[in-house]
């Protein structure tokens, strides 16, 4: 059983319902044929709207019309949902549609839809339209002779779209419309004419036919090797010989020829396009060109292109290949690639621009790093090789590092090797070789390294007053203690102890310095001198490491300094006092005058 059919007003059902056409369609994107469902009379005879159709499984569209009446309904029906089900379908009032269609050839003639037979523009199928007015309802309608459609349908808002191809020019062609129309209950729509485009195909197609002044790379001529010329230094110039087949649809497509090149060295190589000759028979080369092609103009063209690669000097070889796109850009902006690869052979060359000087100190029971300054000077990508030759390496030792690492061309970067020192290892030193080697095996000198167990070697260098003169008596002094390490290792806790021998109360300790390899280390050390007699005092300063350095036995770690203690110097005169008692006598002496004067004026005599 089916959707049972009723009517927004019931009381004329028996009136319009002989009327009444069903037909069942299939959902757009199924291809099923159509089928006329069977009306369910009652015992009576008489049509309640009850239908029933023998369908395969699937979604399908049920249109029921009375065209007389003007009523008509569209529904979804699941065949696998509903069977058995009854959901109502209600006829309204509906709208007529009216629908021209219209496309134009190749050759510019118009057509409707129901031209399929064109001669030179035949269609490949029966063209249709797809009908969609929401809730999934979906389906196709055919068009009549002239290309036209004229249906009754239910209010609302209505989809169409619609796509054929055609056999022109020796080429599949298609055109596609699409379109959206109101339609209103118990009107008639204007005409709408569905308006077909052709979809444009500006397509081509690349064959590189020939290749000079390189050799193809495993047989191709899009991929080649350059080769060098008979000028030192220098490779060939390489021609391509490329052919552009048109694969569009138009009469005539414009071109911009140009390429798309990116690499580390482009700016020594140059890329140009044959342009013809002058008035003079000189070929011209541009870096890019327009050319025409079409169906009604050129079907292939030929295209030389002329690349220039750098010299070996300035070139860099680059894995992959230097790929050079030529491109084909439309004026439509669209575009067509293809993608030429020319190989620069691979130089190899490192360089040991920095490396440890004299004897490397290694503290027993620690591991020191040895670093190295590794210049890859060819012109590509190197994994360098690195293997540390421990072939004199006393029992106990080890040296341990990367084995390989990454260079790019020109890249200058530290690689390092780690060597460890057992605690009881003895002081006789010993070679170290580092071996190195390129990817593709080429070996360079190797590299020798003194190695021997170390310990810091400190000592002072000079001891003095922060002024450089006498301490003081009864007031905070600064001294400044200079330490040197002369060991091969750092010593890392050090600081240093200031006392008196005579004055026992009276000492200080710095903070804790490190005090590196060869290097030498200023301490600032504050004393008061509260109490302390003036004359020549002992300063007795000593140096204490932590429990993570052990000094070499000819380190010197205590010093007794003899400093001349003094008073301080009296406190300067103010000089304001002084000039201030002179400029009060000269005023006093000033008005002494001008009074004396003053009465010897007044005399009667």
């Amino acid at each position: 059983p089916g959707i049972p059919l009723d009517y927004v007003q019931m009381e004329v059902w028996d009136d319009i319902s002989g009327g009444v056409v069903l037909q069942l369609v299939p959902h757009t994107g199924i291809e099923r044929d159509s089928h006329t469902p069977e009306k369910l009379l009652d015992n009576g005879g008489d049509w309640n709207g009850s239908w029933s159709a023998d369908v395969e499984p699937g979604e399908w569209v049920l249109i029921a019309t009375n065209e007389a009446a003007g009523v008509v309904g569209v529904i979804l029906v699941d065949a696998s949902v509903h069977e058995g089900a009854e959901v109502n379908l209600t006829l309204e009032p509906g709208g007529i549609l009216h629908i021209a269609t219209s496309w134009i050839d190749f050759e510019g003639e118009n057509h409707h839809l129901g031209d399929s037979n064109v001669p030179g523009a035949e269609m490949l199928d029966t063209p249709s339209i797809d009908f969609d007015m929401g809730d999934n309802r979906k389906w196709v309608v055919g068009v009549d002779s002239e290309g036209n459609v004229d249906l009754l349908l239910p209010e609302g808002t209505l989809f169409l779209e619609s796509e054929f191809q055609t056999f022109e020019h020796g080429l599949n062609m298609t055109y596609s419309a699409g379109l959206s129309i109101d339609i209103a209950s118990e009107q008639e729509t204007p005409v709408n004419t569905l308006r077909f485009n052709r979809h444009l195909n500006h397509g081509v197609q690349f064959n590189v036919t020939s290749v000079t002044g390189a050799t193809q790379h495993e047989e191709m001529n899009n991929d080649v090797d350059v080769v060098e010329s008979n000028e030192s230094n220098v490779f060939e110039v390489i021609e391509f010989t490329i052919e552009i087949d048109y694969t569009g649809n138009e009469a005539l497509d414009e071109y911009n020829v140009t390429t798309v090149f990116s690499a580390e060295d482009i700016e020594y190589w140059s890329v140009e396009f044959h342009n013809g000759t002058d008035a003079n028979g000189t070929i011209q080369w541009v870096e890019e060109q327009k050319i025409q092609l079409g169906l009604d103009s050129a079907g292939t063209l030929d295209l030389t292109m002329r690349v220039q690669p750098a010299n070996l000097s300035n070139s860099t070889s680059l894995d992959d290949g230097h790929r050079i796109t030529l491109r084909l850009t439309h004026t439509d902006g669209s575009s067509s690639e293809h993608v030429l690869t020319v190989r620069i052979p691979q130089t190899y060359q490192v360089n040991v621009l920095e490396q440890p000087e004299g004897t490397t100190g290694v503290y027993p029971g620690d591991e020191q790093r040895v670093e190295f300054l590794i210049e890859n000077a060819g012109n590509g990508h190197d994994t360098i090789q690195f293997e540390i030759d421990t072939t004199w390496l006393p029992e106990g030792w080890s040296a341990t590092g990367p084995q390989e690492s990454p260079y790019n061309s020109g890249e200058a970067r530290t690689y390092s090797f780690t060597v460890f020192a057992p605690a009881d290892a003895g002081d006789e030193s010993f070679e170290l070789h580092l071996n190195i080697s390129s990817e593709d095996n080429t070996s360079y000198p190797p590299i020798s390294i003194e190695v021997k167990a170390a310990r810091p070697l400190l000592s002072f260098e000079d001891i003095d007053t922060f002024s450089g003169g006498d301490a003081i008596t009864g007031s905070r002094n600064q001294f400044v203690v200079r330490v040197k390490n002369d060991g091969l290792v750092d010593a890392r806790e050090v600081k240093i102890r200031l006392d008196m021998p005579e004055y026992p109360e009276l000492f200080t300790e710095s903070d804790n310095l490190a005090i590196p390899a060869g290097k030498t280390v200023d301490y600032m050390l504050f004393l008061d001198l509260e109490g302390v007699g003036i004359g020549n005092q002992k300063f007795n300063f000593t140096i204490i490491v932590s429990e993570l350095d052990d000094l070499d036995a000819s380190s010197d770690t205590n010093e007794m300094e003899t400093i001349h203690v003094a008073t301080p110097a009296p406190e300067s005169v103010n000089t304001w006092v002084p000039m201030i008692i002179i400029a009060m006598f000269l005023i006093g002496f000033l008005l002494y005058r001008r009074v004396r004067s003053g009465m010897t004026g007044a005399a009667p005599f």
